[in-house]
């Protein structure tokens, strides 16, 4: 049990090591597309109405799919943003930012006469989206027999789409239920409803206003976002990875900000077979060598940014160090890293490393 939870920890360590090093203390400038183009790239656009569009959202076509989300894709469609699903597009109503969450209608519902839609609304597998807590159903049954009943809730005729031997109904859901036979087919259509949910039925509610409202969905933990956008930079992916960027020209992981450290951005680092080499100790022995660490001396021109980067890697080698008690205090982290480079010393050398493996052998680390 103890050597269990050794080896979990170390894998745990490994993880926040890297992550550390990566997301927080690299400075490498790019130099590959001029940073202020990448500005420009990412302003908020528009398809000609409906909300301004701005990460994690990207038009598809309009030259800057880096500025957005794979699965936040919105197509402009008869200068109307579109949201594409399993069932189709949907309108964009609406884009809250500060909530995190969309408005849709479907496009069937816009300039309708009869409200009896037949768009059954799916998830895109993967999708970042979910329903909020207003979340309930409109159950939409066609072709129906005159004994029809859903049980347990009120049904109402939906008198434009029904005769003398076809009838259609529409019931209230608080969730999607299963419905019994005799129809010809079921849609269940996502609203949402307001207040006190417990006493509102198909009778008491204006289903019509309901399908014209729409219905919200959510997102959650997107990189980036508002500390970028407040600060008045723009979001966008970098090597898989949201930041920040400036009017200025400089980088950041989240926020524009000016300070002794300047600008950062995300680097990328490949080293050959990976699956066999601790990190940290991969990095160490570059600096202990003196060895350009990182790529600096190719990607890097400025003296004084390099002397940065590296008291950086050198301050982040302290801050990841096995035993509690040799981690530094964030008190003198901020000495270590206002001071010289000369005063800085290596900590102890890192010693986990990932053990060998088989070439038949695929464990991954702990996710």
């Amino acid at each position: 049990m103890r050597l269990h939870k050794l080896l979990y920890l170390e894998k745990k360590h490994i993880q926040v090591s890297i992550l550390i090093i990566f997301f927080t203390l690299q400075l490498v400038k790019s130099g590959t597309v001029p940073e202020e183009s990448r500005y420009e790239d990412c302003k908020p656009r528009n398809c000609g109405s409906g909300p301004d569009i701005s990460y994690p959202f990207y038009v598809q076509g309009a030259g800057g799919d880096f500025c957005g989300e794979p699965a936040f894709e919105i197509v402009c469609m008869d200068n109307k943003p579109m949201h594409w699903t399993l069932s189709g597009p949907y309108i964009i109503k609406n884009i809250s930012y500060e909530n995190q969450s969309i408005l849709l209608v479907a496009p069937e519902l816009v300039n309708a006469t009869c409200f009896a839609p037949h768009q059954r609304f799916t998830f895109a597998p993967n999708s970042p989206f979910k329903f909020t807590s207003k979340h309930a159903n409109l159950l939409f049954s066609y072709g129906c027999n005159k004994s029809f009943a859903v049980f347990g809730f009120e049904t109402s005729l939906v008198s434009c789409d029904s005769n003398s031997s076809y009838k259609s109904f529409v019931a209230l859901l608080p969730k999607t239920v299963k419905v019994n036979d005799g129809c010809i087919s079921n849609v269940f259509v996502p609203v949402d409803l307001e207040g006190d949910r417990s006493n509102q039925t198909i009778k008491n509610v204006d289903y019509v206003q309901l399908l014209k409202n729409g219905f919200t969905l959510e997102w959650h933990g997107r990189g980036c976002g508002n500390f970028c956008t407040e600060s008045g930079g723009r979001c966008r992916q970098e090597n898989g990875v949201a930041v920040c960027y400036c009017p200025d020209g400089t980088t950041h992981p989240t926020k524009c900000k000016q300070g002794k450290f300047g600008s950062s951005t995300i680097l990328t680092v490949r080293i050959g077979n990976t699956s066999e080499i601790y990190f940290p100790h991969w990095i160490y022995k570059r600096i202990e060598l003196d060895e350009d660490v990182l790529g600096l001396k190719k990607a890097m021109d400025d003296e004084e940014d390099k002397v940065k980067v590296k008291k950086m890697i050198i301050v982040s080698l302290w801050c990841i160090q096995t035993d509690p008690l040799n981690r530094p205090a964030m008190s003198d982290v901020i000495d270590m890293l206002e001071g010289s480079l000369d005063s800085l010393q290596l900590p102890p050398e890192p010693v986990l490393s990932s053990p060998a493996r088989s070439p038949a052998d695929t464990t991954t680390l702990v996710t």
